[in-house]
């Protein structure tokens, strides 16, 4: 995990955030409506292995109608804390969801 001050601070609310509708629609509120701004956060939570801040804030750009690019599930795939969450993000995502998927089975990252 990164250290506290090379984190982006809304990483760091999701972070710290409960997993739930009202957490999910006050990140929803903050988190940038530029889909390359978005991309940057949701690497940053793979890259420090923020679980929670990836599952929140994929949630959260989903809800503010911001597309998020299916890339981020090969490697984020396995920061998510159940199936059933996988499948609600794959199918709001844009791109080659059956890629990344797949993608992240073949690198050992879901199973």
């Amino acid at each position: 995990m990164r250290h506290a001050r090379d984190t982006h601070p809304l990483v760091l609310r999701a972070e710290s955030a409960r997993l739930s509708r009202e957490a999910v629609e006050s990140l929803a509120r903050e988190i940038p409506s530029d889909p390359p701004a978005v991309d940057n956060l949701l690497e940053e939570c793979v890259e420090g292995h923020f679980a929670r801040a990836f599952t929140a804030l994929s949630l959260a750009a989903l809800h503010a109608g911001t597309a998020v690019d299916a890339r981020h599930l090969v490697e984020g795939a396995r920061l998510l804390p159940d199936p059933g969450v996988i499948g609600k993000l794959a199918g709001r995502m844009q791109g080659d969801i059956v890629g990344a998927l797949v993608g992240a089975v073949v690198d050992g990252r879901l199973s």
